[in-house]
């Protein structure tokens, strides 16, 4: 199976990886926003299965997920300046750490989560894109896009240019969205784990 590229891959561990592309850019975005996150099953006949949701952090930064997974509250946290990506457990008050060169191409045999790259809205280095139309998604202004990835399915997106991230996205009956988007500063604490949590090795 193929798992979807755009932001937000790293929330479900069952998501299929993609095999070798390189992503253009590892920054954040060009404005700090939170909003909820969806990911979605649609079936094509109205009906949808949630895979998974919560919450979505983005700064130049980082990014943190919040997520509710087997009764049990994940978080995931990828940090550009330290080079770090955390998956946090807080049940058992620890957390795993991978480390990555912010300065080097991350590849997705790299990065088994996903979702690094912001700037632009087809971040998969060699991917064709099309510019389709603008559009009001969820009260913002953006952009759809073609993006068809080398040797894999074409990808809508929803590409939003003030913050430089795509905000939906969908793939064969997959379709990931970021909606109550509210603009303004994070703490840095979001991009790291929680203090007194241990590391798990």
């Amino acid at each position: 199976m193929r798992r979807m590229w755009t932001v937000g891959l790293f929330l479900c561990a069952a998501w299929i990886t993609l095999s070798s592309v390189a992503y253009a850019a590892r920054v954040g975005p060009a404005v700090p926003f939170a909003a909820d996150y969806t990911l979605l099953d649609y079936f094509g006949t109205g009906d949808e299965e949630i895979i998974s949701s919560g919450k979505y952090y983005a700064s130049p930064e980082g990014i943190r997920v919040e997520e509710l997974h087997l009764e049990d509250r994940v978080t995931m946290i990828v940090n550009f300046r330290k080079g770090m990506l955390w998956r946090v457990m807080e049940s058992l008050q620890s957390y795993v750490g991978v480390s990555f060169d912010p300065q080097e191409p991350m590849t997705m045999e790299d990065d088994p989560f996903g979702g690094f790259a912001f700037g632009e809205p087809c971040p998969v280095h060699g991917a064709k894109s099309e510019r389709l139309d603008q559009e009001n998604l969820h009260g913002r202004n953006v952009e759809k896009w073609l993006c068809e990835i080398p040797g894999e399915d074409v990808v809508s997106v929803w590409y939003d240019s003030r913050l430089q991230a795509v905000v939906r996205s969908e793939q064969d009956e997959h379709v990931f969205e970021l909606r109550n988007i509210n603009e303004g500063p994070l703490s840095s604490d979001l991009f790291a784990p929680p203090a007194g949590f241990s590391e798990m090795r």
